[in-house]
């Protein structure tokens, strides 16, 4: 087993609004398919002139989008039970969550990204990807206190696995914000630089192989 280290080297992300979420579109959903039941059973009646059924019928249109923001959070909820990042005797580990091309957009309404995170499917990617030390160049904390990231300079490599072949697609930067990290960014940054800068003490980390 590794030797004890005094510096952290796991940094998980926030889970609460995920679970939150989760909770109030099951909630949500249940709610809906309960209330069409009840117009469809005669129980209830819909005001005005809209016959029971149609009521039923647009509660159950309704309850499937919801669906599907319940199901997205669930799936956030189960990826972020690994850490975010790790630092590692290789290197870093990082691991990508629900990221939608409409993220970086300034100014665009949660509810639209959130739609397009569902729609487009990218809400349920993860992507686990390695920067080894040897191409490590520097991490950087930037913007606003509000808008805080983190931006970790280097060669990234997601490996996909078919079959015995790997391949990867490359990149040369990630970046995390401080809205999904549990810890601080700069505490983050420090501990990657504080390792980065010396080698001796990497064979004491977890190594990327250790899940």
């Amino acid at each position: 087993m590794p030797a004890a280290t005094a510096i952290q080297t796991e940094f998980f992300g926030k889970t609460w609004i995920y679970q939150v979420g989760a909770l109030l579109s099951a909630l949500l959903v249940i709610l809906c398919i309960l209330i069409a039941i009840l117009f469809a059973a005669g129980v209830l009646e819909p005001k005005g002139t809209i016959r029971p059924t149609v009521a039923a019928s647009r509660l159950l249109l309704i309850s499937i989008p919801i669906a599907f923001i319940t199901v997205l959070c669930w799936s956030n909820l189960l990826a972020r039970r690994r850490a975010l990042l790790r630092i590692c005797q290789e290197g870093l580990e990082v691991n990508i969550v629900g990221r939608g091309s409409l993220d970086h957009v300034h100014g665009l309404p949660t509810s639209i990204k959130l739609a397009w995170l569902v729609i487009s499917m990218q809400g349920f990617r993860r992507q686990i990807g390695w920067v080894p030390w040897e191409s490590y160049r520097g991490v950087v904390v930037s913007g606003v206190p509000t808008m805080r990231t983190l931006t970790i300079h280097g060669t990234v490599a997601y490996p996909t696995f078919h079959g015995d072949e790997i391949k990867a697609t490359v990149g040369d930067h990630v970046t995390f914000y401080g809205s999904e990290c549990r810890d601080s960014l700069q505490e983050i940054a420090n501990a990657i630089e504080t390792t980065s800068a010396d080698s001796s003490q990497w064979a004491d980390l977890p190594s990327m192989h250790d899940v």
